[in-house]
């Protein structure tokens, strides 16, 4: 975010996450650096850190945020900022995981519009199929 001075639309997949990263979106859409969120989960998080998730639901739903849950492994990031288009492609969780993990940080609007096309899809069809 130190790119630009504010992040347009920031889209997230995720398996699970702490609860240090959710409060720090939400501190960051809070002062204004984040204007638009949208997170696709995992059930495994909803189910299994639920105090955790609620406050990501809560959060989505106090702001207008959208928030979805469901057979989700992927860890797709994607912030648009000004004219950039970032999209983070690896293998970590939004956890702190004392793991060795992998990322591919490109700036590259049709492969922004790709992995934004598909979540969008999901949160419009709900668990259908694509």
């Amino acid at each position: 975010l130190s790119l630009a001075d504010y992040c347009e639309e920031f889209y997230f997949s995720t398996w699970t996450m702490s609860h240090d990263n959710v409060v720090q979106i939400w501190e960051l859409f809070d002062t204004g650096l984040i204007k638009k969120v949208t997170a696709l989960t995992g059930e495994y998080f909803r189910t299994r850190e639920s105090a955790t998730y609620s406050i990501l639901a809560m959060g989505c739903e106090e702001r207008g945020q959208r928030l979805f849950a469901n057979k989700n492994h992927s860890k797709v990031t994607l912030l648009q900022m000004a004219n950039d288009y970032y999209i983070i492609e690896g293998s970590a969780n939004f956890t702190a995981n004392p793991r060795i993990e992998q990322f591919v940080l490109t700036n590259h609007q049709p492969l922004y519009n790709f992995h934004k096309e598909w979540m969008e899809k999901l949160l419009a069809n709900g668990m259908k199929s694509l």
